[in-house]
């Protein structure tokens, strides 16, 4: 008999953890950026990704 897996907790999007983290999008999506430039991938791509209108 198959069993469902188990339901995230409900404080699993919370900005906190328990021992004090702090969940940040912001420094994610810039995380993202870097990635995608180590990776070799072209700027005008990096800037369309990340929806900037113009390349800092």
């Amino acid at each position: 008999m198959e069993t469902d897996p188990p339901s995230p907790s409900p404080d699993f999007l919370w900005p906190r953890s328990e021992s004090g983290g702090c969940l940040d999008f912001h420094a994610l999506r810039h995380t993202c950026g870097v990635w995608l430039a180590s990776a070799g991938v072209s700027i005008k791509v990096i800037q369309s990704v990340m929806r900037h209108s113009s390349i800092p």
